[in-house]
């Protein structure tokens, strides 16, 4: 019996299809679990700020000073400090993670080639105020340890 030899290019889909199938079956893991206070299943996004990983929680309509109330009872008996500086944020700090409760309109990323930062946007004078729709942005905290390019492909796969 005669064996057929594989063509470069029957190789090279193999290779994609193979990918396909492993990357599919992993994204059906699931995301890092951050902290007790953030109830949502994953971040609506996560990026990188040297050597800083930031995820972005939308936690839903309600009251920004109530979902800090409850990150500021989970995250004082664990040594973080508040941060009065940062207002309108409400920011917790121990060594080099951050917890930030603030609402979606009042904060921006940055992204450029070389990494992406977090931003206080000045608010607009113009327009309605989009209403309370607190986030939370963990750095360096649980559920930023996955890869932020393995992240993407999960966010595509699932319509995140």
């Amino acid at each position: 019996m005669k064996r057929t030899k594989l063509t470069p290019m029957q190789v090279l889909v193999g290779i994609v299809i193979l990918t396909l199938v492993l990357a599919g079956w992993k994204s059906l893991t699931p995301a890092p679990k951050s902290y007790s206070f953030v109830t949502v299943d994953h971040p609506v996004d996560m990026w990188q700020d040297g050597k800083d990983k930031w995820a972005y929680y939308s936690m839903g309509p309600g009251e920004t000073k109530d979902l800090a109330a409850k990150v500021r009872a989970e995250l004082g008996p664990e040594g973080f400090v508040e941060d009065p500086s940062a207002k309108p944020w409400y920011e917790f700090d121990k060594g080099n993670v951050s917890v930030v409760v603030c609402n979606h309109h009042e904060f921006g990323v940055n992204r450029t080639w070389g990494g992406s930062k977090l931003m206080k946007p000045k608010p607009s004078t113009t327009g309605p105020s989009p209403g309370p729709w607190p986030c939370i942005l963990v750095k360096n905290g649980p559920g930023t340890d996955t890869s932020i390019n393995w992240f993407k492909v999960k966010k595509v796969l699932h319509g995140w």
